[in-house]
């Protein structure tokens, strides 16, 4: 028989687990204490964007978030705490609109202005929209329909640091029967290889008469002589043609946004005029970099825009730097890194002499910054298809400083025997005659654009359907002549693709090292 073991005294078992139960449970409490307070602390550096890389921009981070745990005022542009470690912000305040006129005709232009504030200093960061516009002042177009009724539900909004908002109708301002005539519609785009160097394009439109019995006859064509542009930024110009540039590259950024409410007057032939304006709203990396991370961000500007291999067989391109803070900042480290062409990978990081590529440590504040020179020489790197440099430093103030550029080996450059066949007749029509005119058997994509801007190229004759039709037919059985590109015609230049050697420390990759303003 089986022997027993002996039970315990009525009422005495539960009194003797009791301690090993208490010590579990209180092990496994602090066990997901640790985790969470773990994964907080994670989570934390994350949203503070700390490079696990450095230790020394680690360190000033953790300091930053320091002095503001510990109760103190944040020091003048030192970054908010992470959005998941401070409450939400209160909705801004809307302090008045501010109407241009109290009365239009239906789809005449009226400035609306929006004031605005918060109630914790946080008012770089509020942004607006107005009637379905970005912009603190935006010119706002009423219609009435055929009932007399002012068409749509009119609204604005202010945004907040976090997104929090508050929102309010348009206020109401008298909309007639009348039309204007003409109305002057601005498109814009910013530039290739610019973060802040637009395009701007004027048409004129005729705007159909009111609707009734006795309506007047349609306008005549408005045939443009004149186009006076006012940027918004203290700057204006009048061009003879409809396409014009301007850059706000220099801007202060002392906001999350800038607004520029950019307008044009054209003129006709027989004195009459149509007006237009349009608001232009711009994100401030610089401000947004110190808002969201604490970091001061390095703002680059290339000469040329894009790359061009000189006479001298290499590639020469001039980097303007500059930030918006109101002291020098300090460039302590340079990384080179090199990108092999074709995607076959790239060498590893190179630390090299600060003061021999910027000529000093230091970058001054304001806008003038310096302005570097860097070279890429096919005949030496011949395998190589950009080089990278990254700049890590501090401001006076401690904030860690973070920039990048590159210098790349361009594309071939158009000629008789390279290039893509032109089958659009409207862009053939624009090539031929650009030729004439610039007395060139080749033109570029900028010859074009000059032309455009200048106003040359606007009275060409429009394609008939039969060209169009004509044309892509043409470039469909030019596409199937050809086939799938081939290793060949993709490599395009023929240059080597380096085989793994000890300068490699990547797998072939896609090939990176494009500006840091983007890429044509």
């Amino acid at each position: 028989m089986r022997p027993q073991r002996p039970r315990p005294a009525e009422g005495r078992s539960s009194i003797l687990d009791r301690p090993t139960r208490v010590v579990a449970v209180v092990l496994l409490l602090f066990a997901a204490g640790l985790l969470l307070w773990s994964a907080r602390r994670s989570a934390a550096k994350k949203v503070a964007g700390v490079a696990d890389t450095s230790d020394e921009l680690q360190g000033a981070a953790q300091g930053f978030g320091g002095a503001q745990a510990a109760g103190g005022s944040p020091s003048p542009g030192a970054p908010a705490p992470p959005p998941s470690a401070r409450p939400p912000d209160p909705p801004p305040v809307i302090d008045g609109v501010t109407l241009e006129k109290t009365e239009v005709c239906s789809g005449e232009e009226n400035l609306v202005t929006v004031h605005a504030h918060t109630v914790n200093g946080t008012d770089p960061a509020l942004h607006y929209v107005i009637d379905g516009q970005m912009g603190q002042s935006v010119p706002v177009k009423l219609w009435r329909n055929d009932k007399g009724q002012v068409v749509g539900a009119h609204t604005l909004t202010v945004f907040g640091r976090g997104n929090v908002a508050t929102t309010i109708p348009l206020p109401e301002y008298e909309v007639k029967d009348c039309r204007p005539t003409y109305v002057a519609m601005i498109k814009h785009r910013v530039r290739a290889n610019t973060w802040a160097d637009f395009d701007f394009e004027a048409q004129v439109i005729g705007v159909p008469p009111t609707p009734t019995e006795n309506a007047p006859p349609p306008a005549r064509p408005f045939k443009p002589v004149a186009y006076s542009w006012d940027f918004g930024d203290g700057a204006g110009v009048t061009t003879l043609g409809p396409l014009v540039e301007h850059g706000y590259e220099g801007r202060d950024q002392d906001t999350l946004y800038s607004y520029y409410v950019v307008s044009v007057t054209v003129r006709g032939a027989k004195g009459e005029a149509a007006t237009g304006r349009v608001t232009l709203p711009l994100i401030n990396p610089a401000y947004e970099a110190m808002a969201q991370k604490g970091l001061v961000q390095l703002l680059i500007a290339l000469d040329p825009r894009f790359p061009e291999l000189g006479s001298d067989g290499k590639v020469t391109q001039h980097v303007h730097l500059w930030h918006t803070q109101p002291a020098p900042v300090t460039i302590e480290h340079a990384i080179l890194v090199k990108y092999y062409r074709q995607g076959a990978g790239q060498t590893r990081p190179q630390e090299v002499d600060v003061g021999q590529l910027l000529g000093s440590s230091t970058i001054p504040p304001g806008k003038e910054g310096i302005t570097v020179t860097v070279t890429l020489d096919p005949s030496v790197d011949e395998e190589v298809f950009s080089k990278t440099w990254s700049l890590t430093g501090k401001s006076e103030d401690g904030h860690p400083v973070l920039g990048s550029f590159s210098v790349l080996i361009p594309p071939s450059r158009p000629s008789p025997d390279a290039g893509a066949t032109v089958f659009d007749p409207a862009l053939k029509q624009k090539i031929i005659a650009a030729r004439q005119i610039l007395g060139k058997d080749v033109v570029t994509d900028e010859d074009l654009w000059q032309l455009d801007r200048e106003g040359m190229l606007r009275n060409l004759p429009r394609p008939t359907p039969d060209q169009v039709a004509a044309a892509a037919s043409a470039a469909i059985a030019d596409a199937v002549q050809k086939g799938p590109p081939t290793l060949a015609t993709q490599q395009g230049r023929g240059a080597p693709v380096p085989t793994t050697t000890a300068a490699q420390a990547a797998p072939p990759a896609t090939a990176k090292g494009a500006p840091a303003t983007g890429a044509k």
